[in-house]
């Protein structure tokens, strides 16, 4: 899916290998593109398909889109095609005017549902618990920024090459926990949805070469005595630092959620999340080169997810 204008985003030819086709996967595409969207401040989703094609209109008008005119593209296409379009936040605006018309920002909702059926609209709405002890910040606070891997990380020299490395940081506000492992677990336990429909779709394409599923490390973590976060396996801490990571067939990676000892100039400290990979195989290097786009807008996603539901506070940790 990429912006092609102000506001709106096209979602790009795509199709399936036959052997993947009937799992699903196309509609876990489309939702990742969904949930990606606002992200890149697109208010609309945009596509295109052959006027013939009448299931596959009729499939995606049932995703929300609605026909919006036709374009000739021919010799270049073999058909006439259908250009379709479909809002992705207009719904959600109206439900928060609808429960608050003073709404100015500063309702948090944590779960939404809408029901539909035949002349009739339905919200159902969690408010988030504004005394659960989360630290909220200003938006100057959500600025994710590329850094370079800190010389003083633990991971820094984790390898003796790397086919991956990076790191993004991001402004903790004054009184946010500094405790590096709970910083990691509230990262990753907040993540965007669309992130796990990224991870289904991964994990339903690499399963089939034998390499470790969300799923498998999952139940790994349920049945070792081994420290987890999330997923990840714990490899190392300190009190300013903690080294999570796993290794496969055909690569090893090691991730590292680390604060920084001495407050930034404006006064608060800088929460960094690193990433190094080494890959053992010609799999792994063309498993990277495909996943690193993705693990890019995954890390930056998540950083700022985690800020706008508000930091854990210093007297968690």
């Amino acid at each position: 899916m990429r912006r092609t204008r102000c506001c709106q985003g096209d979602s790009s030819s795509r199709g399936l290998a036959p052997e993947h086709q009937g799992a699903g996967l196309d509609r876990k595409l489309h939702e990742v593109a969904v949930e990606y969207a606002p992200d890149q401040s697109a208010k609309f989703l945009s596509l295109d398909t052959a006027a013939p094609a009448k299931k596959l209109i009729g499939l995606y008008e049932r995703w929300g889109y609605s026909i919006v005119g036709r374009c000739d593209w021919r010799p270049h296409t073999n058909d006439v095609s259908v250009l379709m379009k479909r809002p992705i936040e207009a719904l959600v605006t109206r439900c928060r005017r609808l429960l608050c018309p003073a709404y100015s920002g500063t309702l948090r909702i944590s779960a939404f549902v809408c029901i539909s059926s035949p002349g009739r609209l339905a919200f159902i709405v969690r408010p988030q618990n504004r005394n659960a002890g989360s630290h909220t910040m200003s938006s100057r606070h959500h600025r994710v920024t590329l850094v370079s891997l800190p010389p003083e990380s633990i991971i820094a020299n984790a390898y003796a090459s790397t086919n991956l490395a990076d790191a993004y940081s991001i402004e903790l506000p004054s009184g946010a926990s500094t405790n590096p492992e709970l910083l990691a677990r509230f990262i990753f336990s907040h993540q965007a949805p669309w992130i796990s429909g990224l991870i289904a779709v991964r994990d339903a394409i690499v399963g089939r070469f034998g390499l470790k599923t969300a799923k498998q490390l999952a139940s790994l973590g349920a049945q070792s005595k081994t420290g987890r976060v999330g997923i990840f396996k714990i490899y190392g801490a300190s009190p300013t630092e903690i080294v999570l990571g796993e290794d496969d067939k055909h690569l090893d990676f090691r991730l590292s959620v680390r604060c920084s000892n001495q407050p930034s100039p404006g006064g608060n400290r800088q929460l960094t999340l690193s990433t190094v990979v080494h890959c053992h195989n010609r799999l792994g290097r063309l498993y990277i080169l495909v996943i690193a786009p993705f693990h890019r807008l995954v890390v930056q996603s998540s950083l700022r997810s985690a800020a706008r539901f508000g930091w854990p506070l210093a007297t968690e940790a």
